[in-house]
């Protein structure tokens, strides 16, 4: 049998907060909307200057106006971008309320909204670049890793290349896939005065293996490249030691990488009888799963 109702047209802007209130008033029910944080910065004439003005920082500001129907159509997006920053402690992704700032909409020159500008760091305010690629998240996200030297992915993780350093991972293959004691010596040398002058702690964690790898051999590259990688897989992007790990592992992979190549070139060596084959352990079974969900901090603290 049809329906009888009838239904009532909603004619509201469409906005969470009206579509909530639309229901209320309808049902007599009371809504709330879930309360999403949001690391985008507001900034207005008082702080523009203090944040925008450290020349530590990075900032990605959108000058926009709340009536404007494109503004709101890229804020979600925007909201997204920030989110997928705001771990980086010298990135900045900003708005302006142009109508209510209107010193800042003139110092600008705002023809039109909405319109995001780069300040970079160590360069002067005055003279941001303009914005004018894609408005999609990937695109925001290729184009501040582009300018700031990150390596975020959408959604706030690290991409493979997150931590690691062209020049110590040529040492690194080098290190270990020669046999020359003297070369290794110098190798190992090379790759802890690195690790010491860039004072960052990624590039510190290579020297760190090397050292694990002289006390517990070869094959500690792999047990260490499993442990991390199930500790990893239990770890949110949003959780505190994520971005540690996830720099740890890509460095990892730059020793297993080598390490397997040094094992192939073993193995084709001993076939064309040039050398004995050495012991090869690396498919020893990797951590138990319950070695791995051991409590995070302690893990961390391990290598």
């Amino acid at each position: 049998m049809p329906s009888t109702k009838e239904g009532i047209e909603y004619k509201k802007e469409n906005t969470l907060e009206n579509l909530i209130s639309f229901v209320d008033e309808k049902t007599g029910l009371i809504g709330k909307p879930k309360k999403v944080e949001s690391f985008v910065v507001d900034l207005d004439e008082s702080n523009f200057d203090e944040v925008v003005g450290d020349p530590k920082n990075h900032v990605m500001v959108l000058f926009y106006a709340p009536w404007c129907g494109h503004c709101k159509k890229l804020m979600p997006t925007y909201e997204k971008v920030a989110n997928t920053f705001h771990k980086e402690k010298n990135i900045i992704i900003a708005r302006v309320d142009c109508p209510a700032n209107d010193s800042l909409n003139t110092r600008y020159r705002i023809g039109g909204y909405p319109t995001v500008y780069f300040f970079e760091a160590n360069k002067r305010n005055e003279n941001p670049v303009s914005y004018s690629e894609g408005r999609d998240e990937i695109t925001f996200v290729r184009y501040l890793n582009e300018k700031c030297g990150t390596h975020r992915l959408p959604g706030g993780g690290l991409d493979n290349s997150a931590g690691r350093d062209p020049e110590i991972d040529k040492l690194v293959r080098k290190y270990i896939l020669t046999d020359h004691p003297v070369e290794k010596s110098d190798l190992r040398n090379f790759i802890r005065r690195f690790s010491i002058d860039k004072k960052d702690r990624s590039t510190q964690f290579y020297f760190k293996i090397v050292e694990k790898i002289e006390k517990n051999g070869r094959d500690f590259i792999f047990k260490e490249y499993e442990r991390v990688k199930k500790i990893l897989a239990k770890l949110k992007v949003e959780e505190q030691f994520y971005d540690d790990f996830k720099t740890r592992l890509n460095i990892l992979e730059v020793f297993r990488s080598s390490a397997n190549e040094a094992i192939e070139l073993e193995k084709q060596a001993s076939k064309e009888g040039n050398i004995p084959p050495k012991p090869v352990t690396s498919d020893i079974p990797a951590s138990t799963t319950s070695e791995a969900s051991e409590a995070t901090p302690k893990a961390h603290e391990e290598l």
